[in-house]
């Protein structure tokens, strides 16, 4: 019978993979990791939702000083619960349109222009009530907002 101290196989181990040690390091180390990764994940996700919600509120505040640019060279209107046409002064005409989740602007000199994103069509319309037009959006995730014009 050969005795066997098992300093061979101890430096076959070695040389072939992790040790003990070396493999309760990583355990340790790995929680810590993925705890990291998690909260740099999280903060750059409340980053970006923070953007598009200011983006959000840009859009809104451009469609609304450009339609008090343009009210005042309105001449006629004609009213479609899709499709509004904004007859202006100098024979242009702006066409608001509600179709594949956007609001979009085409103008007669060409072009169409999306004045916002994520409107739900399917439930968003445009209403003459008495001397002024309703626009009634419905914008996902935020609800419905009601334009007077």
């Amino acid at each position: 019978m050969e005795q066997y101290d098992g300093q061979e196989q101890s430096k076959k181990l070695k040389k072939n993979g992790f040790t003990l040690v070396e493999c309760l390091i990583a355990l340790i180390l790995l929680p810590v990791f993925l705890k990291v990764a998690v909260s740099v994940m999280f903060g750059i996700t409340q980053v970006h939702e923070r953007w598009l919600q200011r983006q959000a509120d840009m859009e809104w505040h451009m469609l609304v000083l450009y339609l008090q640019t343009e009210k005042q060279a309105v001449k006629k209107i004609d009213l479609s619960a899709k499709t509004m046409k904004w007859q202006l002064e100098n024979t242009e005409t702006l066409t608001f349109t509600l179709k594949n989740d956007k609001l979009m602007l085409k103008a007669t000199n060409g072009g169409n222009i999306t004045l916002l994103h994520d409107i739900v069509s399917k439930d968003s319309y445009f209403e003459k009530k008495k001397t002024t037009i309703h626009w009634f959006l419905v914008k996902q995730g935020r609800g419905l907002y009601e334009i007077k014009t």
